[in-house]
């Protein structure tokens, strides 16, 4: 699994850059600077974590925990689950958008989905590729 965490980094500072693309900020509002994760490690969990960031979403039923980037400090918060299929991923922002979540924006191919979720305050970025699923969770205002 180790040999996983830079291309999940990857993709999830990919995620951080693609929110700011959401299209909500007028022209005349600064885009928000690019998340860095230089120097920042995982830390690995084996249960779903309890803070401000989760309480805003639904608990998966499927997969397993496997690590968290905590920055909340930058109002971000990121996990990682492993041993989750596709469908129960798919099923599971089906579970958010039911819960009031609003797509703002999706791609597909035949080996990754992602996926933008918003609702008041609180935006979802949303990545699943193989038995890997990534969430990131921003609060505005919590920087």
């Amino acid at each position: 699994m180790k040999y996983l965490i830079k291309p999940l980094t990857a993709v999830l500072v990919l995620l951080c850059i693609f929110s700011g693309c959401s299209g909500a900020a007028g022209p005349s509002e600064a885009a928000p600077p690019a998340w860095d994760l230089t120097g920042t490690e995982p830390t690995y969990v084996t249960a779903w974590p309890e803070n401000e960031y989760t309480a805003q979403v639904t608990k998966p039923v499927c997969g397993e925990m496997d690590y968290i980037y905590d920055c909340s400090e930058a109002g971000r918060y990121a996990l990682f689950l492993k041993n989750i299929t596709r469908d129960e991923a798919a099923a599971y922002v089906r579970q958010l958008e039911e819960k009031g979540y609003a797509q703002t924006a999706a791609a597909e191919n035949k080996t990754a989905v992602g996926t933008m979720l918003k609702r008041g305050g609180t935006t979802l970025s949303i990545s699943y590729s193989g038995e890997v699923f990534a969430m990131l969770i921003t609060l505005e205002g919590s920087r």
